[in-house]
């Protein structure tokens, strides 16, 4: 018997086995799906289907492999029609598009879209400015909400999209509750030098996290002080070659240390003394800064927007000038130096984390979607 529920379609950018970075939108197509099967019937399109995610296939989602948006507009017509689509949640595709007015013309009431993507953009001036305004505000091509994963991507989507802002809205990225992790210590599993000061990143290794930037201050930092300061960076990536040869080019090869991809990173933060995340853009903040605070560790970071929105500086953390060595310096010698500061400093990061809960995203997710359904 067909399902005389109205669709809901949730539409994936990427195959559904491509790992662990995705969990935070596979945990709000689970919260969206647990709260609306009642009244719709849910459907995740994912381009490609391989192993389905454990939190997908436990929530009331039905999982099919087609590439909306990415082909054919017919056979998307056709795909809206079969699944009775009357919501469209989409991850990282375009607040206005000229297929969502057919979209609308097959049966499609409410297209919300929402902005993972990191970084700064340029805002238009001029008759740029004055035609993207005037293109934000026709009927039909326009999504029916923009939700930015910050507060920074929901004023970067008014500045730039120069959509209305009533339409858009912030939905902060937030932490899932701790697991009962035992503690491991980052000494002994990798052989760090015990009485040094240790500085950590979480990061994929690619040109985009700022790690060669981080070599050099520290090369720098090692030249004119005498306290033993060293990096560790967990994470794997194309980079890592690269990186161990930049360090043993600035003779700190035994100050750096690549362990590469790390299991349980969580359990092994807190070993570490802070933290540093000199990215040339997030989108306000990143996941990983907010483990940092977790683990009460003080970060330094640039004073990029879209990289220091959970930091405050000389509170939480340090905000030095975006590449500025000299000035990242200062900050790496003002927390290496003060073993007290930079307790202090991580304590209070440790408590401003709580903020971004996973609970309060889903909670502030679903208040946003329900009143964009209602309208």
């Amino acid at each position: 018997m067909t399902d005389p529920r109205p669709g809901f379609l949730l539409v994936a950018n990427w195959p559904s086995d491509v790992g662990f970075a995705w969990w935070l939108m596979e945990s709000y197509w689970a919260a969206l799906a647990n709260h609306y099967h009642p009244e719709y019937r849910v459907v995740l399109a994912f381009p490609e289907v391989g192993e389905i995610p454990e939190v997908i296939r436990d929530a009331p989602i039905e999982t099919v492999e087609f590439a909306f948006g990415r082909g054919n507009a017919e056979s998307d017509l056709e795909f809206l029609n079969q699944f009775q689509v009357r919501a469209l949640y989409f991850s990282d595709r375009p607040n206005i598009d000229p297929r969502y007015l057919r979209y609308r013309r097959a049966g499609v009431k409410h297209i919300i879209t929402h902005d993972h993507t990191p970084g700064l953009r340029t805002a238009p001036t001029g008759l740029k400015r004055l035609l993207k305004w005037a293109r934000a505000r026709i009927p039909g091509i326009v999504c029916d909400a923009a939700i930015g994963a910050t507060e920074f991507v929901r004023q970067r989507t008014i500045d730039t999209n120069l959509l209305p802002a009533e339409k858009c809205f912030a939905v902060p990225n937030g932490l899932p509750e701790p697991q009962a992790l035992l503690p491991r210590d980052p000494i002994a599993e990798f052989s760090l030098t015990a009485d040094a000061v240790h500085m950590v990143m979480t990061a994929r290794a690619n040109p985009y996290k700022g790690l060669r930037f981080v070599l050099d201050c520290l090369a720098k930092f090692r030249e004119t002080e005498s306290i033993d300061l060293q990096f560790t960076l967990l994470g794997d990536g194309p980079m890592l070659d690269e990186l161990q040869t930049l360090a043993a080019n600035h003779g700190i090869a035994d100050a750096c240390h690549f362990p590469g991809y790390v299991d349980g990173v969580n359990a092994l933060l807190p070993g570490f003394d802070f933290a540093i995340h000199p990215s040339k853009g997030e989108v306000g903040y990143s996941l990983a800064i907010l483990e940092y605070m977790r683990a009460g560790l003080a970060t330094l970071v640039p004073d990029n927007p879209s990289v220091c929105g959970a930091t405050t500086h000389g509170q939480t953390g340090l905000i030095f000038r975006e590449g500025n060595q000299d000035a990242c310096i200062a900050a790496m010698k003002a927390l290496a130096c003060d073993p007290a500061y930079r307790s202090e400093l991580g304590e209070a990061a440790r408590i401003d984390e709580k903020r971004y809960s996973l609970a309060n995203a889903h909670e502030r997710l679903l208040e946003v979607v329900q009143s964009t359904l209602s309208r």
